[in-house]
């Protein structure tokens, strides 16, 4: 029994995560999605109290990138505050402990990635329409999270459903929502398409 096992448990570790994403939580290759289809999975999913928008098809070769289910934090001046440990970039970190205890009175380190206008300009509606910044005087933050249906319905109730459970939670903050689709947009481009790899 530990000869099958051990090369098992080899080829998994030595393996990309990505085919056991896929089996373990329905990641599924991204497909073009319609405003429709996207607007019907957020509702299945809960995600109907925020703005949606898409990122642009030229945002996804930036650097810095927006990634695949995370969160973006604004403060009400429009600085970004990061909140993963930059001693582990490719750890998205305990974003549930940082929303939960997101305080106005807290002084927050802030990164020069983005402000909250050019991560808006990095955005469109739905279908391919520019949008503007909403600036709120009574917001102490701006929430911004990234979610994609290609990502599968388990991924998403493990990390962005409880991110946003953790956020709705704290009532200390008057916080503004949005998510942000990171689908191939069926207003694209066939060039846009072929750019991002459909």
């Amino acid at each position: 029994m530990k000869k099958i096992v051990m090369p098992i448990l080899c080829a998994l570790c030595c393996c990309s995560c990505t085919p056991l994403a896929r089996v373990l939580y329905g990641v599924k290759q991204p497909a073009v999605e319609s405003p429709e289809t996207i607007v019907a999975f957020n509702k299945s999913m809960g995600f109907t109290n925020a703005p949606v928008y898409a990122l642009k098809p030229d945002a996804w070769s930036l650097k810095p990138s927006v990634e695949i289910l995370d969160v973006y934090v604004f403060d009400k001046e429009g600085r970004f505050i990061p909140y993963k440990d930059p001693s582990k970039p490719n750890c998205s970190g305990p974003a549930e402990l940082f929303l939960s205890y997101l305080d106005k009175q807290t002084t927050y380190l802030t990164g020069d990635e983005w402000t909250l206008n050019s991560f808006y300009a990095l955005l469109q509606s739905l279908d391919c329409k520019a949008v503007a910044p909403a600036h709120q005087s009574d917001v102490d933050f701006y929430v911004f999270f990234t979610t994609a249906k290609f990502a599968g319905r388990k991924l998403q109730q493990k990390k962005t459903v409880v991110w946003m459970d953790s956020l709705q939670q704290n009532h200390s903050v008057k916080v503004e929502t949005i998510l942000v689709n990171m689908d191939f947009q069926k207003c694209w481009s066939k060039e846009q398409l072929e750019a991002v790899g459909k």
